[in-house]
């Protein structure tokens, strides 16, 4: 289990989340500073490997999958940007 927070320019804040025990990344909407509330993006893990890791960083350890996912929000500025960001992301996997 690996995770990390988020702050976006618009001051909004999410948890990114991996579970190896649900095989599982999920993206958290956080309220008062500190208390996930609503999943605001959730993945299983295989296709989140597809998603956000190259073929040759397959296998690797769990926490390269977080940094990957953290590089790819890095730049949006609120959480609306952020899912659509991730739904650009996906559906370009989802096309090739």
């Amino acid at each position: 289990y690996c995770f990390s927070q988020i702050e976006f320019e618009s001051g909004e804040r999410v948890l990114i989340s991996i579970s190896t025990e649900e095989f599982a990344v999920k993206i958290f909407e956080i309220a008062d500073g500190t208390t996930p509330t609503r999943i605001l993006f959730s993945m299983d893990l295989s296709k989140a490997t597809d998603v956000f890791l190259d073929p040759e960083e397959w296998g690797k350890k769990q926490g390269i999958i977080l940094d990957k996912i953290i590089d790819a929000i890095r730049d949006t500025k609120s959480i609306h940007d952020m899912n659509n960001k991730l739904e650009k992301l996906e559906n370009s996997k989802t096309d090739e």
